[in-house]
């Protein structure tokens, strides 16, 4: 069978390694024999990948399903099968947009379905599950909490030295040691 270059040009390649020059000769190799002897390749590879290979669940409308995203497993609310081969069209997200997926990235699972519906007072879109009665249709928008942050010891802007000056980036920004750097002075 030989390497892809060596069924192309009918011969080995001239290296720096010594080879005998009859390995060299030009000779034919019959095209039909290398396919099938790549099928026959494949064919095996197939039966040992299918021992531990198992069929991905279907998804069907009403089904179900979460999308992958990159803060994790998000609620999605399954439409249809895309026309494209193993993908499918999922409303997700807080603005209910469309996205097309594939298998890989959608995982069916036992819940409730989700439903993206539009929340009528702010103009948002709510994930609630099919059942209204745990969460009412149209609930009253919830106070914000703030969060403050601690707060910050005052010897941490101010140099030690008042004959020092602050040092800051272009944008203004206050430049300060680290606090590993504390016990040293310049």
């Amino acid at each position: 069978m030989g390497s892809p270059m060596q069924r192309l040009m009918g011969r080995r390649a001239k290296t720096r390694l010594p080879i005998s020059e009859n390995l060299r000769k030009p000779s034919s190799i019959n095209p039909s024999v290398v396919s099938n002897r790549l099928m026959d390749y494949r064919q095996k590879q197939k039966f040992y990948y299918d021992q531990n290979a198992k069929e991905r669940a279907q998804c069907r409308e009403g089904d179900s399903v979460r999308i992958h995203t990159p803060d994790g497993w998000k609620p999605a609310e399954y439409i249809k099968q895309s026309s494209e081969p193993r993908s499918h069209i999922v409303k997700a997200g807080s603005s209910g947009r469309l996205y097309r997926r594939n298998n890989s990235m959608l995982l069916k699972t036992q819940e409730d379905p989700h439903i993206i519906q539009e929340h009528k007072e702010a103009g948002n879109k709510v994930v609630s599950p099919e059942a209204q009665s745990v969460q009412p249709k149209f609930a009253p928008p919830q106070p914000q909490s703030v969060v403050t942050k601690p707060a910050q010891s005052a010897n941490e802007h101010i140099p030690k030295d008042p004959s020092q000056k602050q040092l800051t980036t272009r944008s203004g920004r206050v430049i300060r040691k680290p606090s590993y750097l504390i016990d040293y002075s310049t």
